[in-house]
């Protein structure tokens, strides 16, 4: 954990593996749980749990060696043509009864060490769940369960135009039938068979967390592996908490209190925003440690009030990345009051160009007014870029999520202290500031760079004409991460 602490994160996410907490059945060893409560509470870090109980990226690797064993008493999925996969079965009550003991006895135990302390925030049940390489899963007890009727709350979402179009269309063209199959009433496509499998997965971990909830508030989440363009179900993960099924999880999973997203796509912002719908609180467990995951940073607290952005792997991140997440943290962590201030009465933005799949820039201008004012955000494209294949998928192969050289990687981050004092994180980017209305002219009346300090602002310094473009705007070299105070007058 030294290395979090060393880039000035606060939060380290941290596994919990059903093998090696349940070795032997009945039999818990918590030496891990308290290792990590130990070197988190050495470094004054916060941790989130991740439960690797029955799935772990769909497959079922970290269940205990009793259970791979035991292939009779533990069901593993099956595809159409007959074959078992690395997976336990959704439709198993024996591996979810044991799932849950586990997870269980797991909170309990950190209700036991950890009550007092409050080292442990949050905890994530199971991880990237979801079905490969079909969209449902044939076992015996699935297949009986996918031809029996649809339960009442699945045809109440249904009813209320709540799944996803091809399922909703197939049964209004059918008539709207309210008792009979899967299959009857939602239809043969993948889709319905995705749909299938959301239901099981959902009622699976809500299971889980339950049998948590027993022992401990902690709050809990989900997390998703997202879909490439033009996967259908069976290519990706299916049936996991995604954006076009979470009706089936808010409603079947009740005990979880959010969803959400694993972005290692560079299409970063439209992922992100697709999770925040209907007012969903955003959380990123994992992002790609790309050169563009400041940014990202920026964006997802300053546009969808984002509470936290996770860089995988961070410890073994470049160097020269490792000091972009270091100053930004920096200027986040002096600044977090202002910022949460600012996100709970909508006074932030953040002002980051956004890239699609293909790691093509879709704007080098944006523009957000927040309030009265409006703020014209700059960045200029590389030379390099045009040089790249950008069409490459992200994750295929060590290093393919990176951002090809010349792309843009800074962005800013403004919210209001009081009217006509703002702040603005920012790094390779000029601002400008308007009046959105074209009434008034808006000038600079001053910048200052710096840091707030035991909640007061502390100026390192005054930015005069040369550094303001003679007060045209507000820039940010690319240098780092850094915070400026500017006042504004209208004329």
């Amino acid at each position: 954990m030294g290395a979090a602490s060393e880039l000035g994160l606060n939060v380290v996410l941290a596994p919990i593996c059903w093998d090696l907490l349940e070795p032997e059945e009945g039999t818990f060893d918590f030496t891990l749980l308290k290792s990590l409560l130990d070197s988190a509470r050495d470094r004054d870090l916060h941790l989130i749990l991740l439960w690797f109980g029955t799935w772990k990226n769909s497959m079922s690797c970290y269940v205990p060696g009793w259970v791979k064993r035991d292939s009779k008493r533990f069901k593993r999925v099956v595809t159409s043509d007959g074959k078992p996969q690395e997976m336990l079965s959704p439709a198993c009550p024996n591996s979810l009864r044991a799932d849950a003991e586990a997870y269980r006895r797991l909170l309990e135990e950190v209700e036991l060490l950890d009550r007092e302390f409050r080292t442990i925030l949050m905890v994530q049940v199971e991880n990237e769940v979801g079905m490969i390489p079909e969209p449902m899963d044939h076992s015996e007890t699935s297949r009986k369960a996918f031809q029996g009727n649809v339960p009442t709350a699945m045809l109440e979402l249904i009813q209320e135009n709540a799944l996803p179009d091809g399922v909703q269309s197939f049964w209004q063209q059918s008539g709207s039938p309210l008792v009979g199959s899967w299959e009857k009433i939602l239809g043969p496509s993948d889709s319905a068979k995705e749909c299938f499998t959301a239901w099981q997965l959902a009622n699976y971990c809500e299971a889980v967390t339950a049998a948590g909830r027993e022992v401990s508030s902690l709050p809990t989440f989900a997390n998703a592996a997202l879909i490439r363009p033009g996967f259908a179900p069976g290519r990706y993960p299916s049936g996991g908490p995604l954006p076009h099924l979470r009706t089936i999880w808010e409603r079947f999973a009740p005990s979880i209190d959010f969803i959400a997203p694993d972005i290692y796509f560079p299409n970063f912002t439209e992922w992100a925003k697709a999770y925040v719908k209907e007012g969903k609180a955003l959380f990123i467990p994992e992002a790609a440690p790309s050169a563009r995951i400041a940014a990202n940073t920026v964006f997802a607290i300053g546009e969808l009030g984002c509470f936290g952005v996770c860089p995988f792997a961070f410890e073994d991140m470049s160097p020269e990345k490792q000091e972009a997440v270091q100053s930004l943290n920096r200027c986040l962590a002096s600044a977090d009051k202002q910022i949460l201030a600012a996100q709970s009465k909508g006074r932030i933005a953040g002002l980051v160009p956004s890239v699609d799949f293909d790691w093509k820039l879709e704007t080098t201008e944006v523009e957000r007014s927040v309030g009265d004012v409006g703020f014209r955000l700059k960045v200029t494209v590389g030379p390099e870029i045009a040089d790249v294949d950008v069409s490459s998928l992200p994750t295929h192969g060590n290093g393919r999520w990176e951002a090809p050289n010349g792309l843009p990687l800074g962005g800013c981050l403004v919210l209001e202290l009081a009217e006509g004092d703002w702040l603005m994180i920012g790094n390779d980017c000029q601002v400008q500031v308007f009046d959105p209305q074209g009434i008034d002219l808006v000038g600079l009346e001053s910048c200052e760079e710096g840091l707030f300090e035991d909640g007061a602002w502390v100026r390192h310094r005054s930015l005069n004409g040369d550094q303001t473009h003679q007060g045209r705007q507000v820039q940010f070299h690319r240098r780092g991460w850094t915070i400026q105070r500017v006042k504004l007058y209208r004329y």
